[in-house]
């Protein structure tokens, strides 16, 4: 039995993506929706495989019945310190997922041999339920698996004796994690490199059936190799700019795309209010929350342009799509720039676009 905890509607993709190419296994995928705000309700589940199973859960339900017990926080304040846990300090999190799910938590407690897949490693729900494997697996979570992060210097005692490095972490770097199922092993961490696998339930029919089954084909446009799915961010809080500019930069970007003839579809960032960019509506083709970037781009037969400001959309899904980011994460200053000089930006995508041709 294959466990998933998901947190966002991409780990819910790449969680169905595995299960339909493991047809003789059960799978649980566990989906935490309100991390984004989100739900299952637009999603039609009822068609799926008789051995995959979605369950829709809550943190803040799930935090709230942890907590109402001595050994429920007890259990917590360990998994958040990503700490191994005794027997009757597991059964806390199984009580409380008995809560929504007793049939599965009634056979959680009693079968020691099922696999668990998580994604970020370090979310709250992530840590309570690796309390009760002594092993774990992770599957990719975008950028984040590629790169190294600084640790306060207070727990640089703690890493010593689990034999850390003391300035950065990696995702996979608990002894727990057995195996990291990236698109790229060769570019993760070398304290992490020998657990990475080449991800290999991408591809194929099984995968273009399930999401159009569960999204249904009315929320995937068509897609060609012109096609270019455009990648929102919140630009007005990452540079701290008003709503306004955030709107003349992607209307120049529009602007631009539709002086090549290009076919938009637009892709809102999760964090970022719908109504912002109401003024494309009749320029581009939106597309529902529901749907991830990664359900777009592998449900296409073509390869068309992911294109962002500078987020990592589209990253690992390369042999699907042609990325396009046109500046660093923390370059704000050409973002304020862009605002009173929209040609700069028009150059700087021109050029982009150019170069991702030649290179196809």
């Amino acid at each position: 039995m294959d466990i998933y905890i998901c947190s966002t509607v991409r780990h819910l993709l790449l969680s169905l993506c595995r299960a339909s190419k493991k047809q003789r296994e059960e799978h649980h995928i566990l989906f935490f929706a309100d991390y984004q705000g989100t739900s299952l309700d637009g999603w039609d589940l009822t068609d799926l495989p008789k051995n995959i199973h979605v369950h829709e859960m809550s943190r803040r339900d799930f935090r709230r019945h942890l907590g109402s017990s001595a050994k429920g926080r007890l259990s917590y304040l360990l998994a958040m310190r990503t700490l191994t846990a005794p027997r009757w300090l597991q059964q806390p999190i199984i009580d409380t997922l008995a809560e929504n799910l007793p049939e599965l938590a009634s056979r959680l407690s009693a079968e020691t041999g099922f696999r668990l897949w998580l994604f970020n490693e370090r979310n709250k729900m992530s840590r309570a339920f690796r309390l009760l494997v002594h092993g774990f697996n992770i599957i990719e979570d975008g950028e984040s698996n590629y790169l190294k992060y600084p640790v306060p210097w207070w727990k640089s005692p703690f890493r010593i004796m689990r034999g850390l490095p003391l300035k950065r972490r990696s995702f996979g770097e608990d002894a727990r994690c057995k195996e990291i199922w990236v698109t790229y092993p060769e570019r993760l961490q070398a304290l992490v490199k020998n657990k990475g696998r080449q991800i290999n339930f991408l591809d194929g029919d099984a995968v273009v059936d399930i999401i159009s089954s569960v999204m249904g084909e009315n929320s995937l446009p068509p897609i060609t190799a012109q096609s270019v799915i455009l990648a929102t961010q919140p630009l007005d809080g990452m540079a701290n700019i008003p709503v306004t500019d955030k709107q003349r930069i992607y209307d120049t970007i529009v602007t631009c795309l539709e002086g090549q003839g290009r076919a938009l579809i637009l892709k809102l960032h999760p964090a970022e209010n719908k109504a912002d960019y109401e003024f494309l509506q009749a320029r581009t083709k939106p597309t529902p929350a529901k749907v991830p970037i990664e359900a777009l781009v592998l449900s296409s037969s073509n390869r068309p342009v992911v294109l962002s400001i500078s987020s990592a959309a589209g990253l690992g899904f390369e042999r699907f799509c042609r990325r396009i980011k046109l500046i660093e994460y923390d370059d704000t200053d050409s973002i304020r720039r862009w605002v009173n000089q929209p040609e700069d930006l028009t150059a700087c995508l021109k050029n982009s676009l150019a170069e991702n041709e030649i290179a196809r």
